[in-house]
């Protein structure tokens, strides 16, 4: 008697439907990314085609760089660039996010990272934009310096509460105290913010 040593294996024809029951090792891709995910032996009866999104002929590895997946068409496997976990930052937000997703880097994102909140995309490259820089920077002096002249107004305020109402022994001291803030207060005053580095001057004790 004469016996069948090997699995049987499934033959198509030109419609990719089983002339004859059997074996067949089939490649298969993602449905929604095309991507490769895997083979497998899978058995096909006569007249059965085979399942959709598996494919009978055999992919290769894909060079550096990319994934292998299933041509839009359906009709071969090719590389398509795979730049997923990269951090790209948006050249008009400057925010960064990791790319999920396989293709090239979209034109509006670029793998270089701005180095400050005022980087501008020149489309090469990062460039700084001074003037906003400047503006920013004096927008926070002048915020700065109404919050000092706010604190030592209030602390001339209440120095000034005690020594009218007597509130303290040492009326000397509680003088001395006054007119260091007063002082303090007109050193600030006199600062005008340009944009530029200040040295601000340090309150009294």
């Amino acid at each position: 008697m004469e016996y069948q040593l090997t699995p049987s294996q499934a033959e198509f024809n030109k419609k990719r439907l089983a002339k004859t029951a059997g074996w067949v090792l089939l490649y298969h891709a993602n449905e929604t990314t095309r991507e490769y995910c895997g083979a497998s032996y899978d058995y096909v009866m006569e007249g059965v085609g085979i399942p959709a999104y598996s494919y009978l002929d055999a992919p290769t590895q894909p060079e550096a760089g990319l994934a292998l997946v299933r041509s839009p068409d359906g009709q071969r496997w090719e590389g398509v660039a795979d730049h997923r976990g990269e951090v790209v930052w948006d050249t008009e937000s400057r925010q960064p996010s990791t790319i999920q997703v396989l293709g090239e880097i979209p034109p509006r994102f670029t793998t270089q990272a701005p180095t400050s909140p005022f980087d501008v995309w020149t489309g090469e490259m990062w460039v700084k934009d001074k003037q906003a820089e400047q503006l920013a920077q004096l927008e926070q002096d002048q915020q700065h310096k109404a919050r000092l002249l706010e604190q030592a107004s209030q602390r001339i305020q209440l120095l000034t509460d005690k020594l009218e109402l007597n509130e303290t022994q040492d009326s000397t001291t509680l003088s001395q105290r006054l007119n260091d803030w007063r002082r303090y207060r007109l050193q600030v005053d006199d600062i005008i913010p340009t944009g530029e580095a200040l040295i601000w001057p340090a309150p009294p004790e």
